[in-house]
C-alpha cells in the first residue's frame, strides 16, 4: 500500500536539519521500525528547510554555501504526531514555529528566490506513504501524539533526493555560519 514508483530525469535536492545523537538514534530507529511493519520507503530523518530545489548542483551548493554563512546554530522542538493525507507528510511530528526556524525558511526562500511558496510548516516526517487515517491513528495510539524530542542544529545538508528515499543522499554539509 505504501510503494510508489520514483524516478525522474531531473536532479533535485533538499535542504535539511538533520537531528545528531540520541535524538538521531531515536527517529531513525522509529522511521525504520515504522518503515518495516507498513511496508514503506526507508529515510534519514530530517527537517526540510526547503524542497524541491532543481537545476545545476554547482549553482544549488553555491547558493546554500551563501545561506548557512547567514545562519547559527538553533534548538529545534518536536511537539505533536500529525497526519495529512499527503506521500511525504503521511506522518510526522510537527516543528514548534520558532523565530529561528521560520527566518531560516525565510532567508531559503530568498537565496533561492522561492518567495511565492507556500506557507512553510517545520514537521519532521515518520513515515511516507499513502496510508488510511486509521492506520495512522492507530500507529498515534501506539507511540503517542506528544514529543518532548529536541535538538541543536549546527549545519545545513544539502542532499540529492532525485530517487527514491532509501537513496538520498548528502552531497554536501555547511556548517552554520562558515565560509569554507
Amino acid at each position: 500500500m505504501g510503494a510508489r514508483f520514483f524516478m525522474t530525469s531531473k536532479t533535485a535536492f533538499s535542504l535539511w536539519l538533520i537531528p545528531t545523537g540520541e535524538v538521531y538514534d531515536a527517529l531513525e530507529n522509529l522511521i525504520s521500525d515504522l518503515s518495516k511493519r507498513y511496508s514503506s520507503p526507508r529515510f534519514t530523518p530530517h527537517v526540510t528547510l526547503l524542497g524541491e530545489l532543481t537545476g545545476s548542483h554547482e549553482e544549488i551548493e553555491t547558493r546554500a554555501s551563501r545561506l548557512s554563512v547567514n545562519l547559527r546554530p538553533h534548538a529545534i522542538k518536536l511537539t505533536k504526531l500529525e497526519y495529512l493525507d499527503e506521500y511525504f507528510r503521511s506522518l510526522f511530528i510537527r516543528v514548534e514555529e520558532t523565530k529561528e526556524i521560520i527566518e531560516a525558511n525565510l532567508r531559503a526562500r530568498e537565496v533561492f528566490n522561492r518567495q511565492r511558496d507556500p506557507k512553510y510548516m517545520p514537521h519532521l516526517s515518520i513515515l511516507y506513504g499513502d496510508f488510511p487515517s486509521a492506520t495512522k491513528d492507530e500507529i498515534i495510539k501506539r507511540i503517542g501524539r506528544e514529543s518532548t524530542l529536541s535538538f541543536e542544529v549546527r549545519s545545513l545538508h544539502l542532499v540529492d533526493t532525485s530517487s527514491r528515499p532509501e537513496e538520498w543522499f548528502t552531497t554536501r554539509k555547511f556548517p552554520f555560519g562558515s565560509t569554507e
